[in-house]
């Protein structure tokens, strides 16, 4: 039985976010007379602040939300990312004069996109982005400094290993009867591994695409693209009666990922200038 406490506040927060993201934050920067957005530039980070404040019920208090670049020791960097999941006990306050942040990867619990409504080209390139922002990690010859229990398998490179990725959006603008497979075709076309695919995509009014755990004997819901070395295929759960499963089932297994995210010690020498051989001075 349901927490009636938790039910509770936890539908005040869904039905406060969806007007709000849905109507309010248009209503506050949509020019009726020009029948456009007026600084889109604003309303795009607006959007991202009523995410993060939503995801914070959500995600362990260790975890702070914020938004920027990842970056790591290979002096690669990623295009801006919406929201940043990460550690910040772990994380070096890395900005530029504008301050906008650069998070080392191996701090970063997960990542997220934040849209309006999306055409099926749209959410399919949104999808690649995010799969070539995960592939700035990589998870061997580390060592965690949180990791969630003792795993039985996949010691090195286990799903717990890799950032989560997700995307939130107002509405898919297109029919979803083929999205699972078209989803999957294009990840295939683009060459994107199992590990790099997204974990969940939350349509305010048509769903959730997470996946389908074909091990577990009531063939679950899943939240991530492989388990076990295995692929799991795509899942779009609607939003049911209540008009709002979607939303339990979208925080809940953010919350389950988030908490269960491996998180590594940045080796800032890594990213800064090599040290000198040979200059120095030794005690005789």
């Amino acid at each position: 039985m349901p927490n009636s406490i938790f039910q509770a506040l936890s539908k005040q927060k869904v039905d406060v976010f969806r007007s709000t993201f849905a109507t309010l934050s248009r209503e506050l920067f949509y020019n009726h007379e020009a029948r456009r957005l007026r600084h889109s530039a604003e309303f795009g980070a607006y959007r991202e602040r009523l995410c993060a404040d939503f995801l914070k019920l959500y995600l362990p208090t260790y975890l702070s939300v914020g938004s920027g670049f990842l970056i790591n020791k290979d002096d690669r960097v990623s295009t801006q990312c919406d929201l940043v999941v990460f550690d910040p006990q772990y994380t070096p306050l890395v900005e530029d004069a504008e301050r906008r942040r650069f998070f080392p990867v191996e701090t970063v619990a997960a990542i997220g996109e934040v849209k309006s409504t999306l055409s099926k080209q749209d959410l399919l390139a949104a999808l690649v982005k995010l799969a070539d922002a995960k592939r700035l990690r990589s998870v061997e010859h580390k060592t965690p400094v949180r990791r969630a229990g003792i795993l039985s398998f996949e010691e090195v490179g286990h799903h717990y290993d890799h950032m989560v990725s997700f995307l939130i959006c107002k509405q898919l603008s297109f029919k979803l009867d083929d999205l699972t497979a078209a989803v999957s075709k294009h990840y295939d076309a683009e060459k994107v591994p199992l590990q790099y695919r997204h974990n969940l995509v939350l349509s305010i009014e048509d769903g959730v695409l997470c996946y389908k755990n074909h091990l577990l004997s009531r063939n679950v819901a899943w939240m991530y693209p492989w388990t076990r070395n295995e692929r799991m295929k795509n899942r779009l759960v609607f939003p049911g009666h209540s008009g709002r499963n979607h939303f339990g089932l979208f925080t809940a297994y953010l919350f389950m990922m988030c908490a269960n995210a491996t998180i590594y010690l940045p080796e800032l020498r890594d990213y800064d200038v090599p040290p000198s051989i040979g200059i120095y001075q030794d005690e005789k």
